[in-house]
């Protein structure tokens, strides 16, 4: 009895201790641990938004939905194999190229960048879209006037000094 208490105990204190910690982990040898990190969008959704171009034909039908994309990010945080796989038809290719034109932090396992797919929803309203440019408009007019307001208080400067 008491070597079979001695079995468990020297057991259960190997499985305690794991691995050698000063060994690290790597893909090919995991360990008890795994280090999963998802791809995340740069800018989130709304930088897809600002890259949607509304076709034309889907603008004068006034169509809208959710379109939903599936894709694999690679180790550069580049989309790929981007497909439109539910939505309206006529919004799949425009959120595709928009999709393709996006920026992500890659996908880790244990810390080292790898390939994974995702899927998600774009809701793709035409107020959306069109309020997205136009923001982007009026702070583009915004840094020009700024830029143009400091050359004039320059100009100005040097020539009462």
């Amino acid at each position: 009895m008491r070597i079979v208490f001695a079995l468990l105990l020297l057991f259960a204190n190997a499985l305690a201790q794991g691995p050698d910690p000063n060994q690290g982990y790597d893909i090919e040898n995991q360990g008890p641990l795994l280090y999963i990190d998802k791809p995340i969008l740069l800018g989130g959704y709304e930088s897809i938004l600002k890259a949607f171009i509304y076709p034309e034909d889907a603008l004068a039908e006034k169509i809208e939905g959710i379109v939903t994309i599936t894709c694999t990010i690679d180790i550069d945080g580049h989309a790929q194999d981007v497909r439109a796989i539910l939505g309206p038809r006529q919004l799949m290719s425009a959120a595709e190229d928009a999709v393709e034109l996006s920026q992500w932090n890659p996908g880790r396992l244990n810390r080292a960048p790898l390939p994974l797919s995702v899927r998600f929803d774009l809701d793709i309203r035409i107020s959306n879209t069109i309020e997205l440019k136009e923001i982007e408009t009026i702070e583009k007019e915004y840094s020009n006037n700024l830029i143009l307001g400091s050359l004039f208080f320059g100009i100005i400067y040097l020539i009462l000094s």
